[in-house]
């Protein structure tokens, strides 16, 4: 487990009153375990000479003995990190396994045939524990006490603005209130008490990941999609610069970067990216593993559990949206399934409950999907027939064993707002019509056994999808969506389209009605996700092509402009600003009613910082972390995702380019 908290030095804390930029000594990116002692002279600032010859200080006579210095230092450096990686096995072992508690970094030892786990079984008595001490440190990929020209190594500076504390409040507090209550992967009491001592700060990795997804929910300001493309920019940097010590933090961030989309690339970004980052980071910390038995705290083991299980439910989720490969083989783990004793004292029951039951439902369908419909089930013979009546029994005993709060599904009648039970509602009618919609295999072969059976349970469910996306729209709940969501509602669009050709009048008409139901609210969630666009164009376009074949207009329609606008929730408080407008007013307005708390506030924060002129921009950096030679940052990491995306006060206008 990590801990870098206990090693942070008072400079990477969060300080109330931070210095402007110009104010601020420029040197390259530090791990925070690694920074010099307090009140020792930081170098001198980087200078470029006529001959673009990087020096240092002031003086000229000085500059050749300061070059050589920092080279020296630097090999210094570098033999040192050598030698600690070279060291670190001795290390390891040299230490007491049976008793050491886990204070720092932890070690996973690995499976019986890993060469690192036959050794330690050799020193350690309990063969159920995996996870031990680390005794060395991080080393970065970064030269630290560095002061040579910038590499792509380095950290671009826009990584460490940190927003006005009015903001990161709101955002905060957001964030707790709509996403971690079905997504508990923080560990809130430590994070609020970090957030607010001045003694101590929370991971700014995490703190712009949790700004970010606070970004997706929050009423509270105008320009949400300006402040997550610049969240979200700047915890890419640090992820990418490996910047966090915290590999748990890693893990939490890459998750909770899926709140945004960036872009129409869905495998080298996007859901499937960061989710597959956070699985491979997880899995090589061992949280596959039972932690159960090993000298971690408490508090620890039971952040792992949920993360864990969370993880599970995402792995599954995008699994089931790209039809791809899960990332994650539960024949691989053995971690407990979480119980009401894993959740803060502050969750509710509902919270706890969508939390165990959608991890359970996730599970069942992970574990299906992998033995039954696989590439593997299939040469070895399972019929499509009998995985179907397996899959089927699991989940009628998973729905027959809800607790009673969660088994009702929420109408529009009622003036039930939780969107926890809808959203667990909605993967269970996803993943029955994904399993029981015909395949081109079967009508070929003419199989009729369990079709009637299999188009009622699909027109059964693709209903259940639309009532639930007509719930969450009256309560302007859709902000509460997951990435999954577009997905969840395509799905059962497909199964409508598929109802409109019936021949009876009757049932053709209520299929119309609930596709019209099903646009509506794709153009409402188009508001918060790109994929969603995408699927309102698709079915927008057969349905003006009058049932002629995807991407088709019909004779006289034009196609989907690409300036199309989508109207805004109007349930919904939100409102958006365009980026222009943003930059032409240079101000965050809150639309709360209280203008005692939140007030203007200037916006360059929310922007990359100029290149021009430093010394008139008044940002709220994190010290040291950045050089002073920013021409070899220009192309690195300032590319807005959200760049040809406009939005106005009252339509969400995407405009794609190339297209």
């Amino acid at each position: 487990m990590d801990h870098p908290a206990d090693s942070q030095s008072p400079a990477a804390r969060r300080h109330p009153y931070l210095r402007p930029v110009s104010q601020i000594e420029c040197a390259v990116a530090e791990r925070r375990k690694r920074r010099p002692k307090m009140g020792e002279a930081p170098p001198g600032p980087l200078k470029k000479t006529r001959t673009d010859t990087l020096v240092l200080g002031d003086e000229p006579h000085e500059e050749a003995d300061n070059v050589f210095d920092t080279v020296a230092a630097e090999a210094e450096s570098a033999t040192k990190e050598a030698e600690l990686a070279k060291q670190h096995l001795v290390d390891f072992f040299s230490q007491d396994l049976q008793s050491n508690p886990i204070k720092a970094r932890s070690t996973y030892v690995g499976s019986e045939l890993s060469n690192l786990h036959y050794l330690t079984r050799q020193r350690s008595a309990d063969q159920h524990v995996y996870h031990y001490p680390c005794s060395n440190i991080y080393i970065p990929r970064v030269l630290r006490n560095s002061q040579a020209p910038a590499t792509p190594n380095l950290i671009a500076k826009d990584a460490f603005v940190l927003p006005p504390t009015h903001v990161s409040d709101v955002l905060i507090a957001d964030y707790f209130n709509h996403i971690h209550t079905g997504l508990p992967i923080i560990d809130k009491d430590k994070f609020m008490k970090d957030y607010h001592d001045s003694d101590s700060a929370p991971s700014i990795l995490l703190l712009q990941a949790i700004c970010l997804a606070g970004s997706h929910v929050t009423t509270a300001f105008k320009n949400n999609q300006d402040l997550k493309a610049a969240f979200f920019r700047r915890a890419k940097a640090l992820i990418d610069g490996r910047y966090e010590e915290d590999r748990m933090h890693v893990v939490q961030a890459a998750l909770l970067l899926t709140w945004f989309s960036d872009g129409g690339d869905d495998i080298c970004a996007n859901a499937w990216w960061w989710i597959g980052v956070a699985a491979r980071t997880a899995i090589g910390l061992g949280m596959h593993r039972d932690v159960g038995s090993s000298k971690m705290p408490e508090t620890d083991k039971c952040i792992w559990r949920k993360i864990w299980w969370c993880l599970i439910q995402l792995d599954c989720l995008v699994s089931l949206c790209y039809g791809r490969p899960q990332h994650i083989n539960l024949d691989d783990c053995d971690v407990p399934p979480l119980g009401a004793k894993d959740f803060e004292a502050s969750a509710s029951q509902d919270q706890k409950n969508f939390v165990m039951e959608h991890a359970r439902l996730c599970a069942i369908v992970s574990d299906f999907v992998r033995s039954h419909f696989s590439l593997k089930a299939k040469r070895s013979g399972v019929s499509r027939r009998d995985a179907l009546e397996k899959v089927d029994d699991a989940l009628a005993q998973w729905f027959g064993n809800l607790p009673p709060g969660m088994r009702e599904l929420p109408t529009q009648t009622t003036s039930d707002s939780r969107p926890l039970p809808c959203l667990l509602h909605l993967t269970y009618n996803m993943v029955l019509i994904q399993f029981h919609r015909p395949q081109l295999v079967d009508e070929h072969h003419n199989h009729s056994v369990g079709k009637e059976a299999d188009a009622e349970i699909c027109a059964d469910a693709a209903s259940n999808i639309i009532r639930i996306f007509q719930q969450l729209r009256s309560h302007a709940s859709l902000r509460c969506c997951w990435f999954w969501a577009p997905s969840a509602i395509f799905t059962a669009m497909l199964q409508i389209n598929r109802e409109l050709k019936c021949q009876n009048s009757i049932l053709a008409l209520r299929a119309k009605d609930k596709f019209e139901s099903g646009l509506q609210s794709l153009r409402k969630l188009a508001r918060y996700w790109l994929f969603a666009v995408s699927i309102l164009r698709l079915f927008q376009t057969s349905s003006n092509g009058n049932k002629q074949a995807y991407g088709t207009p019909a004779s006289g329609q034009k196609p989907a402009a690409a300036g199309e606008t989508f109207s805004l929730d109007e349930a919904s408080t939100i409102s958006t600003v365009s980026p222009k407008e943003v930059i032409a007013s240079n101000t965050v307005q809150a639309v709360r009613s209280d203008p005692h708390q939140y007030q203007t506030e200037e916006m360059g924060w929310v922007q990359p910082p100029s290149f021009a002129d430093l010394s008139t921009t008044n940002m709220n950096l994190e010290e040291n972390r950045w050089q002073t030679h920013l021409d070899d940052w220009q192309s690195l990491y300032w590319s807005d995702p959200l760049a040809n995306i406009s939005l106005d006060d009252s339509f969400g206008t995407f405009q794609f380019e190339g297209f």
